[in-house]
């Protein structure tokens, strides 16, 4: 028994120190694979390894919801061809990674969709200080019409998945 103890506590070190663990604030380089969607893309970290990151805070529309290629094509004009850093914030319950992208000139891309109008700042998930000022480029894109804002009254990707499930069980 106590052996067991101690091997789960050396797993828990190794994975800790191997890069499983996300509260630091560094940044690693990583270049863009794949898209998912306007919010989900593959990107490969130095040495070739593959990983599915989920943009942290923001959210855009679903595939089946209007926008949703125009804000794939915004994710996408960001970040191809592109020097990248991501910073980790955790794992969801899907097991993508959650990050925080930016440019090479430091700037943050979770933000940039926002201000471009192509993603909403997650109402549930983001509770960090950035989220604030994501919100006001929220609204300030809002105000001027870009992106999704100038596509009459957008749903957010929240209350669209939970219209839809209520659909199916009524």
């Amino acid at each position: 028994m106590l052996y067991i103890v101690r091997w789960n506590i050396l797993l828990a070190l190794v994975f800790a120190v191997s890069g499983f663990a996300y509260a630091d604030d560094s940044r690693v380089a990583v270049r863009p694979g794949k898209l998912i969607d306007g919010d989900s893309l593959f990107v490969y970290l130095r040495g070739g390894r593959r990983i599915e990151l989920r943009l942290w805070g923001i959210d855009t529309p679903e595939y089946d919801q209007p926008y949703s290629k125009k804000a794939r094509q915004c994710l996408k004009n960001r970040v191809e061809n592109q020097v990248l850093y991501l910073r980790r914030k955790g794992i969801d319950k899907y097991g993508r990674t959650l990050g925080v992208l930016y440019n090479q000139s430091g700037e943050n891309v979770n933000g940039l969709l926002v201000s471009d109008g192509c993603a909403w700042v997650h109402k549930y998930f983001c509770h960090d200080r950035v989220c604030k000022v994501w919100r006001r480029e929220q609204n300030k894109a809002k105000k001027q019409q870009k992106g999704l804002w100038g596509e009459g009254e957008p749903v957010a990707p929240w209350v669209w998945k939970h219209k839809k499930e209520h659909k199916r069980v009524e």
